[in-house]
């Protein structure tokens, strides 16, 4: 079995460079490996990386930095990009990337058929892995369409009048809108609105007009992505359940959903601001700042509870204890109000 999957990796790699990640999906879509073995391949891959049995040149790298949050936009660059906005299409896969939390390959991939604006949903196919000849490639998933964007999905499929691609390309209407034509204009409005820094930039050898040549990609810090990364990171705020986050989303595992609860830790902030509201005796009685006086804040009574729901939602996004531990913690701080963990586990399995 590892033979054969070394074997094919040499020979998709003689051909061109990739991404482990493309090597994956390659190995997946020809049926060489069975799904959700991706870990298995990376170790494989590193095994004999190691041993010489791969040349390591072939594999596309890029910087990946470990531990780093996601960019988020503020409001005020949100509202800069969206008043700043002049073409319809940049505009309206915009609007789906921050209102939808859609990627940009999700956007240019949408047909006029998956949008359900009676029941205000969107249908996506093929998720990521766009190959499907082999049973279990690619993901779909159902996504909410709030009030706020009917409106504008309405008026575009108005303008575009029929067809099947939701967003039709620049030279003809029959295929769908480039990512990379998406890219470019989202690019350019960035620079516009003096919004543009680099991130990193990474250098490789690929085929230009049929020369092999040194390359450099260039990565952004606030990219199209930015605005998914955004649409997560709002809900949390809201008090939308993670839960809720990771299917809109489409994660396969809640872990990749919990980063975002580490970029809006908006309640350790205010815990923290609460410790710090009493007297407290830093400095000389005859000092100038002893004539500013801090008041203690106490909490209400029935703070209690929402303070304890709080400290288990913390520790869930830390990963100290799991979603069933959660639950059941939950349960027992608030009975009237949280469905009985064993009865839910009872009905899944029904």
């Amino acid at each position: 079995m590892q033979d054969e999957v070394i074997n094919r990796i040499n020979e998709i790699l003689k051909k061109e460079k990739m991404t482990r990640k493309s090597l994956y999906e390659n190995l997946l879509a020809e049926g060489v490996v069975k799904p959700n073995s991706e870990k298995f391949v990376n170790e494989l891959l590193e095994y004999s990386i190691n041993s010489g049995l791969i040349n390591s040149s072939r594999i596309i790298k890029f910087k990946k930095r470990k531990g780093r949050l996601p960019e988020i936009f503020t409001i005020e660059q949100l509202t800069k990009l969206f008043d700043e906005v002049d073409r319809p299409k940049l505009a309206i896969c915009m609007w789906l990337g921050f209102f939808c939390g859609l990627r940009i390959r999700e956007v240019c991939n949408l047909q006029i058929d998956d949008i359900d604006l009676k029941n205000k949903l969107i249908f996506i196919r093929n998720s990521k892995n766009t190959n499907r000849s082999k049973e279990g490639y690619g993901k779909d998933r159902v996504v909410t369409i709030p009030d706020l964007a009917i409106n504008p999905i309405t008026k575009w499929l108005e303008i575009i009048e029929g067809g099947k691609w939701f967003i039709p390309s620049m030279q003809d209407v029959n295929k769908s809108i480039r990512t990379k034509t998406i890219h470019e204009q989202y690019r350019y409005l960035m620079n516009r609105c003096n919004l543009s820094k680099e991130d990193y930039t990474t250098e490789y050898r690929a085929k230009n007009h049929g020369k092999r040549k040194d390359m450099k990609k260039t990565t952004y810090k606030l990219r199209f992505h930015t605005l998914r990364h955004t649409y997560a990171s709002y809900l949390l705020d809201k008090g939308v359940p993670l839960e809720n986050i990771q299917r809109a989303l489409g994660h396969n595992q809640i872990d990749t959903t919990l980063i975002y609860a580490k970029v809006r830790d908006t309640k350790t902030k205010q815990f923290i601001n609460n410790a710090f509201n009493m007297p407290m005796k830093l400095v000389n009685n005859d000092s100038q700042l002893n004539n500013y006086r801090v008041e203690r804040i106490e909490p209400k009574k029935q703070d209690v509870n929402i303070n304890a729901e709080e400290i288990l939602k913390q520790r869930l996004a830390r990963g100290e204890i799991d979603l069933v531990t959660y639950k059941r913690l939950m349960a027992e701080i608030n009975p009237e109000n949280t469905v009985n963990v064993i009865v839910q586990k009872k009905e899944n399995f029904n």
